[in-house]
């Protein structure tokens, strides 16, 4: 299971450090150090139950992070989160993780904005096999995918303007007025250019040339490049499971050079396994005890639970027979047909 419900944040990391093999000190240090690194020392102390989805997600990095690891692989963090939780995950990984702690994190999710947005690379999987894999921008500039851009341009008289596109055939023009300026200004006159290109900057630099030649101002100017969806639907066009396409296979010297070189029996010498052994004892007895006080706590917090029910039970049963003896006098003729006992009537 991931977490247990009727333990603290910090109890539940406490018991997972255990499992992974660190001492009750060294437990209790690491988990605070993660805590930190998350941003849940302030709520470490409260019940997991009462936990929001964004807290118990930041919970689950924590407890990857428990051994110190190089390498982490996080499957959809930010699933089901609202918008500003799912931020705090991204600023997590970016800037803790990454950039502070310099792991490398393997990120996989169906969000492609949020991949664009905080992803050094970018990999696109479909049907088990690995379409593309790369920066966005390389991505961009080996499909050969084009911009579009946009320029806001006041000041072109229409002869002016004729000018630009005989020049610059590739571009698209649309005057519009000026919001509450008169039509009779056309110096206020705005003109939005647009054109789509695959070097974009090339063009963009031959437009601006242009609009200074024809005395014009430039009011804005926006490049829209070719998102990951763009980069996605290019790469896993037309392709299924029935395509055909055979993942390449691995010659026999290369399997060979992935296996592992393990230790021969020989180079374990007797001098080192009886201090092996003894840890092995002392880890199973740490590991025994932070069961024996998951379970300790988990029952104590039940039976908690059940005595305030009955608590409960007894407190209400007592108003109860209190409002029954006050009401005696009053209710007993009304009651004579059930038995005139108010608190029987009041139990039924």
């Amino acid at each position: 299971r991931s977490f247990y419900w009727r333990l603290t944040g910090r109890q539940n990391l406490q018991f997972f450090a255990i499992l992974q093999g660190l001492d009750f000190k060294q437990a209790r240090e690491r988990t605070a150090e993660v805590l930190e690194q998350v941003s849940l020392t302030e709520d470490a102390d409260q019940v997991f139950q009462t936990y929001s989805t964004g807290m118990r997600q930041r919970l689950g990095i924590a407890r990857a992070l428990l051994n110190r690891p190089r390498l982490l692989f996080l499957d959809e963090p930010t699933r089901s989160l609202d918008p500003q939780s799912a931020r705090q995950v991204h600023q997590l990984l970016r800037t803790e993780l990454v950039e502070k702690a310099g792991m490398t994190v393997l990120l996989t999710t169906h969000i492609l904005a949020e991949a664009e947005e905080i992803c050094d690379r970018i990999a696109v999987m479909q049907h088990g096999r690995l379409h593309g894999i790369g920066p966005v921008n390389e991505l961009r500039q080996e499909l050969h995918l084009q911009s579009h851009v946009s320029l806001v341009v006041r000041g072109l008289q229409p002869e002016k303007l004729q000018q630009i596109q005989q020049a610059l055939p590739f571009i698209s023009a649309q005057v519009r007025q000026a919001a509450n300026q008169p039509a009779a200004a056309e110096q206020l006159v705005e003109t939005a250019l647009e054109f789509t290109a695959e070097g974009a900057s090339v063009r963009l630099d031959q437009v601006i040339r242009q609009v200074h030649a024809q005395e014009g101002e430039i009011l804005t100017a926006d490049v829209q490049q070719a998102r990951l969806d763009n980069i996605y639907d290019f790469l896993v066009q037309d392709v299924s499971p029935q395509s055909g396409s055979q993942r390449p296979s691995i010659a026999p010297g290369e399997q060979r050079a992935l296996q592992p070189t393990l230790p021969s029996p020989a180079s374990t010498t007797k001098g080192f396994a009886q201090p092996a052994r003894r840890m092995e004892w002392m880890r199973s007895l740490r590991t025994g005890r932070a069961f024996f006080e998951r379970d300790l706590r988990e029952m104590v917090s039940y039976q908690f639970a059940l005595l305030l029910e009955i608590s409960y039970l007894a407190f209400s049963l007592s108003i109860f027979f209190f409002l029954s003896r006050l009401f005696t006098d009053v209710s007993q003729p009304y009651l004579q047909e059930f038995g005139g006992e108010y608190f029987s009537f009041v139990l039924v």
